[in-house]
């Protein structure tokens, strides 16, 4: 079911799949230039479809409307807001969030800000910043990488870009890479412009050496963007089993390229908490 929630930051589509009666809800947010769309093996999972699943367009993704307000609305504290507002509308209180990538810098300000969930699941996400002092460190170089911050892709720019995201031993499913030609393009720019400031929101770090509810981090082993060994060497106040949960032949997306054993481990993860 999808439905169309109206914010100050613009109207949000959410989709909503699962038990409607379970008392305990995962809400996925989604990457740069994608959408819920990514999280299908989720949203139709047989493992995970006892809880309440929800998963939201950001704004200027997906079906979701371009930002009211793209100079705030397109930063991750915006975002953040975005999340808690849907969260506040829907009464998904005490949720799990689940994001991925940029999703995952967006739910790590979301709990920042004191959203009332009880637990994060991080993938593809090193916690940074704000401001480019850990980015280095934090992620590889690559060519596509670039891509993150640029306004405009060429038809060629778009495909290896979606690519480099869903890892490249996918094919692309052409749905997906019309979320990325569909992504309002000046959201990216401003977003990464935005957290190039070190005062633009709260340190990332620090919430994950100061959070007491449960972090899960859930991480493709060949991830082309992330240095897997600067995860292992952050100090999680909470970490989940006291380890980074690797998927092995995996990338940037292993919900998508090894959903089965994806779904599995966040089911154990959310039993626990």
């Amino acid at each position: 079911m999808q439905d169309i929630i109206k914010t100050k930051h613009g109207d949000i589509a959410v989709t909503e799949t699962g038990s409607r009666s379970s008392e305990t809800c995962i809400l996925f947010i989604h990457g740069n230039s994608a959408s819920s769309q990514y999280f299908s093996n989720q949203l139709n999972s047989e493992t995970l479809n006892k809880y309440r699943l929800v998963c939201l367009d950001l704004p200027g993704h997906g079906q979701s409307s371009n930002a009211t307000n793209p100079n705030s609305d397109y930063t991750i504290s915006g975002y953040a807001d975005m999340v808690i507002e849907v969260i506040e509308q829907m009464e998904l209180f005490d949720c799990v969030l689940v994001g991925w990538s940029l999703g995952g810098h967006i739910a790590l300000e979301a709990i920042a800000k004191k959203a009332r969930v009880k637990g994060l699941v991080l993938t593809g996400t090193p916690p940074v910043g704000p401001g480019l002092d850990d980015m280095p460190k934090a992620f590889l170089p690559t060519e596509t990488m670039a891509f993150a911050g640029q306004e405009l892709f060429t038809e060629a720019q778009a495909k290896q870009f979606a690519l480099a995201i869903v890892g490249e031993k996918q094919n692309i499913s052409q749905h997906l890479l019309d979320d990325v030609k569909r992504a309002d393009g000046i959201s990216r720019k401003i977003m990464l412009e935005n957290f190039a400031d070190e005062n633009s929101a709260h340190s990332q770090i620090a919430t994950i050496e100061q959070w007491d509810k449960p972090i899960a981090v859930l991480q493709g082993e060949n991830d082309i963007f992330i240095n897997s060994g600067y995860l292992s060497s952050l100090n999680w106040n909470n970490l989940w089993q006291k380890q980074i949960h690797f998927l092995v032949n995996s990338g940037h997306a292993p919900f998508i390229d090894s959903a089965d054993e994806y779904n599995k481990v966040l089911d154990s993860f959310i039993s626990k908490i």
